[in-house]
């Protein structure tokens, strides 16, 4: 894989920053976490995160774990494959999430890829529903 075409890794620094420093405080207290929490900031580079950075970032930077080389194994750099990767472990096509945006084969019509025809999943102030529902595999939150 061409360097150009991975995904910058502080994707995945900033999902390792705050399982790993949640872990210790779940190891204690459950066995399984009753909340799991992602952050992607997309675009930041893994060189602005210094142990002084302030805030619950930098606290997270500074008592988390950090991994300075973490790739993905994979070629799409788009949002929506990027975070199925990060949330489940396995390639965008695999978890059911190729791009950020697919043809539904029943309609024949462009959707994103959170699209949901439920309306119960409508997101609070948004225009269209959106739901993890086309994830093929178990997440971390699973």
């Amino acid at each position: 894989m061409k360097k150009k075409d991975q995904l910058p890794s502080w994707i995945l620094h900033i999902g390792a920053v705050i399982l790993l420093a949640c872990q210790p405080a779940l190891a204690k207290s459950i066995d399984k976490p009753a909340l799991v929490v992602m952050i992607a900031v997309d675009q930041l580079r893994r060189d602005r995160l210094q142990n002084d950075f302030p805030g619950g970032l930098g606290r997270l930077i500074r008592q988390g774990k950090v991994f300075a080389s973490a790739q993905k194994n994979d070629a799409v750099t788009s949002t929506c494959p990027g975070h199925a990767v990060m949330l489940t472990g396995v390639n965008p096509a695999k978890a059911g999430i190729p791009g950020n945006r697919y043809i539904d084969h029943r309609s024949w019509e462009s959707r994103s890829c959170v699209y949901d025809d439920n309306n119960a999943n409508r997101v609070f102030g948004a225009e269209s529903n959106r739901s993890p529902k086309n994830l093929l595999v178990t997440t971390l939150g699973d």
